[in-house]
């Protein structure tokens, strides 16, 4: 029985059985079985049931029994403590997490704002600019983003590094910005605590030759001087570090001009570790690497295999004090570490992106218990990990000069047998042995996947991933995603699960492959909870909420939340392989569509997808991509060095 049938029951046998006339805790009670949708058809019968549904206690279960077992993410909550949330900020972020999560979901999502950043105004009149990097920095609730933009016009080609508060009041406002030489590669903190935020490798010109130098670099935010030129507070120095990989706390991971993957302390400039496979005769190219949450285990992807390495306890060091440490690495007796487990690729990977499916009452678990968190926090040596399933989005390579026109989603399924223990390391004497006649694999998959271990380490309970043969990455889909020649591609894969790529595959819209690109993406990870009912709801200027108002292109009198219910967990449940993007977020065409835009003065759309035109007469004008999916946002970054900001929230 539906909530407007109960009120006419209760209203025909008089008024000292009508609903309103219940007790309080009663009627909340009632409220705690209703959907969203419900509570707010259920605003509009009387005054007093308004009341009563803008009570705290409705909207907090509403959140915690309604929202959180989608696993989908609440935009505006970041590290926000629910608890002490007012009634109208939760009712105000459960409308618009799924106005967010419906709106995403659809084959075109309907951008509601689109912001453009220009990092350069008066260089761009003189120099040829170019988008290097778009990343959002971590832990700050996706606030700050931080480009790099390139001047190709120089013979040293510099670049100008900087941050941007996108939730300023006057929309986004550079804080912070430095300027390089010859920049090789960038990586931001995984570990918003951290003293060190930014790490640059730049080529320094020495006496005789040329070789890479890493800068450490600190960022003040909180300082009263407004002066973004002095915003990023140099840490620390030193050489030896051409690629960089993954920047966590003090640990940096990159490799040497020789392609050896080593392990930099930045406080110190020191080598720690070297991570090698010695089966492996010559060692391939290094393209990603992840550290595990409160563990020393780093999962390192190459070319050709995955490896998982478990770092032993690294000496405790302080930040140099000194102004200019010497470019020259000052130790060479650093420590050899041997994979603990591995497997071996079918075919080269080109690129690949790493997501850790999680469900939301633990990624909000600060939010849903900050005393907790707190205690846990301040005792973080006693955090225990617990693996969960890893998802890997990646593109493999070819002997040709282009990659694969293929994408794929493998899932590496963590080991059921392990056991979560603090901080697991290695001894400084242990030495990786062979397999002993008890290891769990067989010998014909050893070519693909072995373990490798010391007699401390027991892989059937002490390894998170690859334990045994039969655990390793499963593939779950495949998508056609096509990169002409020469032509920039780029993916993303975010922390909900959303794979997001730039590629050039437009025939279906009536733009030619050989001009056009496309921004496409898919949800990759399913969804735990099998049903919704979405709230058919407009947040309006004053933070109220008009529940008949359309929800989208449709209204809940014509739909039936069972259906929509469906079609939801339809869209984000874990599906056979698929061949083709389930949204698509932007097309750009230099051509026809270039022309009707001038004419116009708007955007075109073909079939509802938003179709724009090149600038400055550029066939491929968007270089990388960045992805916020708690906040709704899609960051590109353009040829000319301009970056466009797209919300969907």
């Amino acid at each position: 029985m539906r909530v407007e049938e109960c009120l006419v029951g209760a209203s025909d046998q008089g008024s000292e059985l009508s609903f309103s006339s219940l007790p309080v805790d009663v009627l909340l009670h009632i409220l705690r079985y209703l959907s969203v949708y419900d509570i707010l058809y259920l605003r509009q019968a009387s005054k007093s049931m308004y009341t009563l549904t803008r009570l705290h206690a409705v909207w907090y279960h509403a959140m915690l029994s309604e929202v959180l077992p989608l696993n989908i993410p609440i935009p505006g909550l970041y590290s926000r403590d629910i608890a002490s949330l007012s009634a109208s900020d939760l009712e105000h972020m459960i409308v618009r997490a799924l106005r967010l999560r419906k709106n995403w979901l659809s084959p075109s999502p309907m951008t509601r704002n689109r912001t453009e950043i220009v990092p350069l105004p008066e260089e761009e009149l003189r120099d040829t600019l170019r988008s290097a990097v778009v990343r959002f920095l971590p832990g700050r609730g996706n606030r700050y983003l931080l480009t790099v933009t390139g001047h190709t016009n120089f013979p040293r080609r510099r670049y100008t590094v900087q941050c941007w508060d996108l939730e300023a009041h006057d929309g986004p406002v550079c804080v912070a910005i430095r300027r390089f030489t010859e920049i090789v590669s960038v990586a931001v903190n995984c570990d918003p605590t951290a003293a060190g935020v930014l790490s640059v490798t730049c080529k320094v010109e020495g006496n005789e030759t040329v070789q890479p130098a890493t800068f450490i670099h600190g960022l003040d935010l909180a300082s009263t001087n407004h002066n973004p030129e002095y915003a990023f507070k140099y840490l620390n120095h030193f050489s030896g570090c051409r690629r960089l990989h993954i920047f966590n706390g003090s640990l940096l991971v990159g490799t040497n001009e020789s392609e050896a993957v080593r392990v930099w302390d930045v406080n110190t400039g020191k080598i720690l570790f070297e991570l090698r496979d010695n089966a492996t005769i010559q060692p391939s190219v290094c393209v990603n690497a992840v550290f595990l949450e409160n563990t020393n285990f780093l999962i390192l992807f190459r070319t050709i295999s995955l490896e998982i390495y478990l770092l032993p306890h690294a000496p405790s060091s302080t930040a140099s004090q000194s102004s200019s440490p010497p470019l020259i690495s000052p130790n060479t007796n650093f420590q050899i570490v041997n994979p603990v487990a591995l497997y071996k690729w079918q075919w080269r990977i080109d690129s690949v992106s790493v997501s850790f499916q999680t469900e939301s009452k633990r990624r909000y678990a600060s939010q849903l218990n900050p005393l907790s968190s707190e205690k846990s926090a301040s005792n973080g040596k006693d955090k225990i990990y617990e693996p969960t399933a890893m998802h890997l989005f990646m593109r493999f390579d070819s002997w040709f000069p282009w990659p694969v026109n293929l994408l794929h989603h493998f899932v590496l399924y963590p080991n059921p047998s392990y056991v979560p223990t603090p901080h697991p390391t290695l001894t400084s004497n242990s030495s990786p042995e062979s397999p002993t006649s008890d290891s769990p694999l067989s010998p014909n998959e050893s070519a693909r996947t072995h373990v490798v271990f010391p007699s401390s380490l027991n892989p059937l309970t002490d390894l998170p991933y690859l334990a045994a043969a039969h655990q390793i990455p499963t593939l779950v889909s495949s998508i056609s995603s096509t990169v002409r020649l020469f032509a920039p591609s780029d993916m993303v894969l975010g922390e909900w699960g959303t794979a997001l790529w730039l590629d050039t595959q437009t025939d279906m819209w009536g733009v030619s492959g050989e001009l056009g690109q496309r921004i496409a993406g898919r949800v990759m990870v399913p969804s735990s909870f099998d049903g919704i009912t979405p709230a058919n709801t407009q947040v309006n200027e004053g933070g109220g909420t008009n529940a008949d108002a359309s929800y989208g292109n449709q209204n809940l009198n014509d739909n039936p939340p069972s259906t929509l219910a469906t079609g939801f967990a339809s869209a984000t449940r874990q599906v056979p392989p698929a061949q083709t993007a389930s949204m698509t977020f932007g097309i750009r065409d230099p051509g026809t569509i270039r022309k009707q835009q001038e004419d116009s003065g708007e955007a075109a759309t073909v079939a509802g997808v938003t179709v724009t035109g090149a600038e400055r007469g550029a066939t491929d004008e968007w270089m990388h991509l960045g992805l916020d999916e708690e906040g709704g946002r899609v960051v590109v970054g353009r040829n000319g060095g301009r970056v466009e900001v797209w919300e969907y929230a």
